[in-house]
């Protein structure tokens, strides 16, 4: 019966006294049912979910076979006194509900297996789950929890306890180790715990322990022993001596470090404590050089992961000098081993002499660490060096000239350098052997006002990334030298103008977001590569915001249709090139049977498009134009009009007098066309206001409506394509 828009049931439902299922769930049963309930005493199972009961009769207590009782997602606020009765039941799911306590017989479901009463109103349990001697799984997440509950006395059933998303502000050991036999899942997560007691390893049997969001500054060394635990989840928690590249690194580095910290829990099945084989070596190591300064124990579980992995993380440890277990001649021996350091988020304001004996590193980051400088022993750095990144300092002059030709990824974003600074990085030219290798700069968040000149002699640079900075212009910068530039991103600049960037050969993505274009020239549709474009945030006002919307190829098909006739978009001047010249040439020939007045209409047409003509530097451009000049002949007629059946004609020569009549019509013909373009123009340029009426908008849209078919009856005229 359930699915259903029941209201209430029939009366004759309450003589099924052998009825052994009942499910009336997700109905519209309201209040309370019927006493009559209690009659149907041979019910194994009850479904009444999905209702709005907000309270079950106390004849509940005649149903002395029920084992399943389902009244989740209703609306009650207790249970009835009598369900201590129903000694037989098993499964009690009574989650999302208003249920504020338990009556005092809940202690007596003696043989209560799963019990499940997440999202209701508890504030405490009491002593209800007491007696409870046969349940296996608890469910009490989100509720309004503030005390643990107090669990089955010597239970060796419990195997899953969640209390996630409570106020519980401690864990009593004395309750909780009370299960310490049988517990495998303990959820305590989002809570407001403070401490874990040093009595928690002793849940042996713990194979997941979530103490997640909570208030935790430590944990107990003991877990780390914990053999069958293999998810230990402590996200979001202030924990001051755990580092953060610990945790995340998962759970079995986890209780690594932590069985540095402490021995193992008494009294439990656990891992044997472990020897610290380094203490050997540390002893002998002292012996051929004293060390100045140990570190804590915990730093010194990560040197020992260092020696084994090569890479070294010692983010955030407020170092105010690089360790002495860095250095070469160190106990272990990271100048021959270390290919990884991570030195972010401390107090160093240079890299000392020291880290140019590092001569087998790889990667090297230095974020957030306010340097102002760089010794010059990273010049020493071996051709095995791939990456250097040095974020967020105050770095006016780095020394980089010298470092060896395998420096592939600079990322010096976040930092205070100048145009000056990155030009004089780069002083040596392309003589630099970095100039050679690097294909990665990122720039961003400087205070750069320029494109650095030396930028140009980064002959293998794939990616530069300049946004967040001061830039106004990208004018007189060499962009045809950057044969190897892929992405190019100057996003939240203060860019005007964008010079010759479209003479990048290998360009793929331009990112010019949030700047100050107002122009952005068809230029662009000439990068046959060019598959990103990002144009978003500019007061710029030739491409309408519905082409923008439509992406990248809109975008560069609108540039496209702005270039001059001469000059041939990417996609015709790679697939046929010669064959746009011969056809150009071949149409200077008039065949003998055409009439010779047909001529002068074509030379109207080729005048009017070399007015056209866009401004392009041919010596820079990827693209060569069309041939116009209808005076230069081919050496070979017979080669250049191949597709012309007309091939042995000879082609008399234009009157004197047409030519004439061909100037004077080509200019008044101009003249009209750059009058239509105008008003065009000025009309796209009035609907861009926001502030227009709706009649007013109206009015404007059927002149340029009327404009546009004005030019396309022009262009006809003249011969021209629309």
């Amino acid at each position: 019966m359930r699915h259903n828009h029941l209201r209430q049931l029939p009366l004759t439902v309450w003589n099924l006294e052998t009825l052994t299922s009942l499910d009336l769930s997700n109905n519209e049963l309201e209040g309370c049912l019927p006493e009559q309930l209690g009659k149907l005493n041979k019910l194994r199972e009850l479904g009444l979910e999905g209702n709005k009961l907000t309270q079950l009769p106390e004849s509940i207590s005649g149903l002395s076979h029920l084992e399943v009782l389902r009244v989740e997602n209703n609306q009650l606020r207790t249970l009835p006194s009598t369900i201590g009765r129903l000694h037989n039941l098993k499964t009690l799911s009574a989650h999302s509900n208003l249920i504020v306590e338990l009556p005092a017989s809940f202690g007596s479901l003696t043989g209560l297996l799963t019990l499940d009463l997440k999202k209701n109103s508890l504030v405490t349990t009491g002593n209800a789950f007491v007696g409870l001697a046969s349940i296996k799984f608890i469910d009490l997440r989100q509720n309004k929890l503030e005390v643990f509950p107090v669990l089955p006395d010597n239970n060796s059933s419990l195997d899953q306890l969640f209390l996630g998303f409570n106020a519980l502000h401690e864990i009593l050991d004395d309750i909780v180790l009370n299960v310490k036999e049988s517990l495998t899942v303990l959820d305590v997560r989002d809570n407001k715990l403070q401490r874990l007691s040093d009595r928690i390893p002793q849940l042996y049997r713990l194979k997941t322990l979530d103490v997640t969001n909570n208030d935790l500054h430590d944990l107990p060394a003991g877990l780390g022993y914990l053999k069958y635990l293999d998810h230990l989840l402590v996200d979001g928690n202030p924990l001051r001596s755990v580092r953060r590249s610990i945790i995340s690194a998962g759970t079995e580095p986890l209780k690594k470090y932590l069985r540095t910290r402490g021995g193992p829990p008494e009294g439990v099945d656990a891992m044997e404590e472990e020897v610290d084989e380094f203490t050997i070596r540390q002893r002998e190591m002292e012996q051929d050089e004293p060390m100045a300064e140990e570190p804590p124990l915990e730093d010194e579980y990560l040197f020992r992961n260092a020696a084994a992995s090569g890479t070294l993380q010692l983010v955030d440890m407020k170092l105010n000098q690089l360790p002495d277990q860095l250095r070469t001649a160190g106990k272990y021996r990271f100048g021959d081993t270390l290919l990884q350091l991570n030195l972010s988020k401390n107090h160093l304001l240079e890299l000392p002499a020291a880290i140019g004996e590092l001569t087998s590193l790889r990667t090297l980051i230095a974020e957030q660490c306010g340097l102002k400088s760089i010794h010059s022993s990273i010049r020493s750095f071996t051709p095995r060096l791939d990456h250097c990144n040095r974020g967020v300092n105050r770095l006016q002059f780095t020394l980089l000239s010298d470092v060896s030709s395998s420096l592939e990824h600079l990322r010096v974003g976040k930092n205070s350098l100048t145009t000056d600074a990155i030009d004089a990085m780069l002083a040596a030219g392309d003589r630099a052997s970095i100039c050679r290798s690097l294909k990665e700069l990122d720039l961003r968040n400087n205070i750069l006002t320029d494109i650095p000149q030396n930028l140009q002699y980064l002959q293998t640079m794939d990616t530069l990334l300049l946004s967040f900075n001061r830039i106004r212009a990208l004018d007189r910068f060499p962009w045809s030298a950057m044969c190897q530039l892929s992405v190019l991103s100057i996003s939240d600049n203060r860019l005007e103008s964008l010079g010759t960037v479209h003479q990048i050969p290998k360009l793929t993505s331009l990112s010019l977001e949030n700047n100050e274009l107002r122009q952005i020239p068809a230029e662009l549709a000439l990068c046959e590569n060019l598959r990103a474009l990002y144009l978003a945030g500019n007061p710029q006002r030739g491409i309408r915001a519905h082409i923008l919307n439509n992406g990248t190829e809109a975008v560069l098909k609108y540039l496209r249709n702005r270039l001059p006739p001469d000059v041939l978009p990417p996609t015709i001047g790679q697939r046929i090139p010669k064959s746009v010249k011969d056809t150009k040439s071949s149409s200077d020939m008039q065949p003998l049977n055409q009439d010779n007045q047909g001529l002068p209409h074509q030379r109207a047409t080729t005048t009017t498009f070399e007015s056209k003509r866009l401004r392009v530097d041919a010596s820079t451009s990827p693209f060569k134009p069309m041939e116009t000049n209808p005076k230069v002949k081919p050496a070979n007629p017979s080669s250049t009009s191949v597709t012309s059946p007309f091939t042995k004609q000879p082609v008399p020569p234009p009157a004197p007098s047409a030519v004439a009549v061909v100037a004077a019509s080509s200019e008044s013909e101009d003249e009209v066309l750059t009058e239509l373009n105008a008003k065009i123009v000025k009309l796209e340029q009035q609907l861009d206001d926001f502030a227009l009426s709706a009649a007013k908008r109206f009015a404007l849209k059927k002149e340029l409506a009327m404009t546009r078919s004005l030019k396309i009856r022009h262009l006809r005229q003249i011969g021209q394509k629309p």
